[in-house]
């Protein structure tokens, strides 16, 4: 225990009986990597050229995530958004020949799933905010950042999620997002028969969180059945608070969006494979382990990085795996150790990561 943790401890037991506390970070202990040094250094290796990442982006309005840059010309990418103004400005600004942008409205050959019951959308702070800056000269910039896209001049395209696959010639998706603002559980299940022949390692899913009990519904318990049916495992949510127009909290992204208190509407789901997790014979090529292993680092669990290239070394068969650990190793109270410093000072006293 550090000398600055135990006076935060002492000063907090004194700060009790008054209601306050110094509030400690969560991290403070130990903290990730942002850098992502594994996955920068299978990279610079080149261990994707031959098999580049596979991204599917449905809802890709402001650009690709950051995270993906990471692999360069080692990408192939996919942005399917029905804004097609945004698609021009993403096509005239993206140098990476891999990425593609296409101005179209995703739909499903089938009878759509019915929208969800007591939807608290229209009592929200953000709903009456948006709803107030309608009629506002508003640049399509703007638009775009509050997440408006009915304001824009919507693609008049549509295909289906099997036209898209066939007519961009997708052979391999390893990492799928779906962000569309209503018929995302259609289109999951659309994408869903094609996991297999992909070979999906990762998606990432918006959710709601009310509606019924029916199972056509696009609600979580939905978005969870499915994804479970389909091979994958949850792994991580991040949730979005909205306060009702009645008593409006403040936006916490810069946007008229989430809010810093009130009901949790909706979220961003998680899912992974977990080949870890299963008996028999990993299914997963080596080349699909260390994307696998990438994904992880890249969205904060360094930990389930490493269970991959422990439990795959052989199959792996890489010379570099105990470097390929170290570069995981968080930093433990500022400092950067070895693996096996790591795990011996846990061992020896798991109270020390208290």
């Amino acid at each position: 225990m550090t000398t600055k943790r135990r006076m935060l401890d002492t000063l907090n037991r004194m700060l009790a009986r008054t209601g306050f506390s110094l509030q400690r970070r969560q991290d403070h202990r130990s903290v990730v990597d942002a850098a992502h040094p594994m996955t920068r250094t299978l990279c610079r290796s080149a261990s994707f050229a031959r098999e580049p990442l596979a991204l599917v982006d449905a809802g890709c309005s402001g650009g690709l995530d950051e995270r993906w840059r990471i692999f360069d010309r080692q990408l192939r990418a996919w942005g399917i958004d029905a804004m097609s103004a945004e698609c021009a400005r993403l096509r005239t600004a993206e140098r990476n020949p891999g990425v593609r942008y296409i101005d179209a409205r995703l739909d499903m050959a089938l009878v759509p799933a019915a929208l969800p019951c007591n939807n608290p959308w229209p009592r929200t702070s953000t709903a009456a905010a948006l709803a107030q800056q309608a009629h506002a000269n508003r640049g399509g910039a703007n638009a775009v950042r509050d997440n408006q896209w009915q304001e824009q001049s919507l693609s008049s395209r549509t295909l289906t999620v099997d036209a898209l696959l066939e007519a961009e010639s997708i052979d391999a998706m390893d990492f799928l997002k779906i962000d569309l603002d209503g018929p995302d559980f259609d289109i999951l299940s659309g994408f869903a028969p094609h996991f297999g022949r992909l070979q999906t390692l990762g998606v990432q899913l918006e959710v709601n969180f009310f509606g019924t009990a029916a199972n056509n519904v696009h609600t979580f318990h939905n978005t969870d059945r499915l994804m479970r049916a389909h091979g994958f495992e949850f792994f991580g949510l991040t949730p979005y608070r909205y306060s009702t127009a009645a008593l409006p909290a403040a936006f916490t992204a810069g946007v008229l969006g989430p809010t810093a208190f009130g009901r949790v509407i909706q979220g961003d789901a998680l899912y992974f494979r977990d080949p870890a997790g299963e008996t028999g014979v990993c299914a997963l090529s080596a080349v699909k382990l260390l994307k696998l292993a990438c994904l992880f680092e890249l969205f904060d669990m360094p930990d389930c990085a490493a269970e991959i290239l422990l439990d795959f070394r052989d199959l792996i068969g890489r010379q570099d795996t105990d470097r390929l650990l170290d570069l995981l190793v968080p930093h433990l109270d500022g400092n950067k150790i070895s693996y096996a410093d790591y795990m011996a000072r846990f061992r020896a006293d798991p109270r020390g990561f208290l």
